[in-house]
């Protein structure tokens, strides 16, 4: 369907006219920022107390703060974001606004704000190796992603050693990495993000131009990766109850046809991470308790049982071959991360006890399907 639907329903922004008058040409300055997987050596310096104390009213404007990268000091605003940072969280979630003039020849050139994500839900206190676990696993979510979407963003993991110019909180070092704003995907893959506001204008019709491929593997990664808490516009939110219009941790992109592909984010609430201590990636989609031992057959139980459950429960067999392939990928790519979280959260017999039985677990469940 061409992108001139969204007219019909009201839009305010087509995206045929947006991509010919250039609205939302790309800059002649890329950003390289994404291009690399190697971990960044950063320091950032704010006022760490004024920020927790103000976070609501910092929440556009924020603080004036240093971020230090390759001896390269640039003058950055550091302002607190994400819902859960202002409603739970003591330290919020973090927000970076460049200068784009102070940030050449580093690699946050043509960048004006990125998102940083500092730990996953709410962890604390900021000395604890918790943190970083989880923080590690979380992106190691995104880095799952990479192998199964062509189509994601990307992510860029840091070590960053804070200084609150307060003086109240010890200087401390922290795992963190950086999601790819917009700009950059539209530089990569030439693709429009679709704001939230004219999803919602668009209602029921956005449903028609989703590429029914992409919102199939969708919804096998997140059940993969026991993943509740994600909405795809017009189609499913299991959080929800299925409300539209619904735009939970996912973005719609569309390229020049107007076919919409989504993209998603914020992985806390997964069996990768918050929910995978007692027994790693074995945690139910529908938040039920987790094998009292990490064997293959226990895993495959709950797979079962959840399958039952799920609404897009074919589209998880269908995908099935793909997410093997990726998960081994995965784990080749990323063993020595793997190797340090290990032994405290991804022992390497849990991903072979976790993949056998969601695998026998699957195909069981689409041979009785037929």
């Amino acid at each position: 369907m061409s992108a001139q639907f969204f007219f019909r329903v009201g839009v305010v922004l087509s995206l045929q006219l947006l991509l010919m008058t250039g609205a939302w040409a790309s800059s002649s300055e890329k950003i390289h920022l994404f291009s690399s997987l190697e971990p960044l050596e950063l320091k950032l310096s704010y006022d760490i107390r004024e920020l927790q104390l103000r976070k609501a009213e910092l929440r556009e404007e924020g603080l004036e703060g240093e971020l230090t990268v390759n001896d390269k000091i640039l003058k950055i605003r550091v302002a607190p974001r994400g819902n859960g940072s202002f409603h739970f969280c003591t330290q919020p979630q973090l927000r970076l606004l460049f200068n784009s003039s102070d940030s050449e020849e580093t690699p946050f050139a043509g960048i004006k704000k990125l998102k940083l994500f500092t730990f996953g839900g709410c962890v604390e206190p900021k000395f604890s190796p918790a943190a970083d676990t989880t923080i590690l696993t979380n992106y190691l979510i995104y880095r799952f992603q990479d192998e199964v979407f062509q189509a994601n963003y990307k992510t860029r993991l840091a070590w960053i050693n804070y200084t609150d110019t307060s003086g109240t909180t010890p200087p401390y070092r922290q795992a963190a990495f950086f999601l790819e704003p917009g700009k950059s995907v539209k530089q990569r893959l030439s693709l429009t993000r679709i704001e939230k506001e004219d999803v919602t204008k668009a209602g029921n019709k956005v449903a028609e131009a989703l590429d029914p491929s992409a919102v199939s593997l969708m919804h096998a990664f997140q059940f993969f990766i026991g993943n509740f808490d994600y909405g795809v516009p017009g189609v499913y939110s299991h959080i929800l109850n299925n409300a539209f219009p619904v735009e939970k941790n996912i973005h719609l992109f569309a390229d020049s046809q107007g076919r919409l592909y989504p993209f998603s984010f914020d992985f806390d609430f997964s069996r990768f991470t918050n929910f995978a201590r007692a027994c790693t990636l074995s945690g139910s989609f529908f938040m039920g308790s987790p094998p009292s031992e990490c064997l293959a057959k226990n895993i495959k139980e709950t797979i079962a049982a959840d399958l039952k459950k799920f609404k897009f429960a074919s589209d998880v067999t269908a995908n099935l071959a793909h997410l093997r392939q990726a998960f081994a990928r995965w784990r080749s790519a990323n063993q020595d991360l793997i190797d340090r979280l290990n032994p405290s959260l991804l022992q390497n017999q849990h991903l072979d006890a976790f993949i056998a039985g969601f695998s026998e677990a699957v195909e069981e469940a689409g041979t009785a399907g037929h």
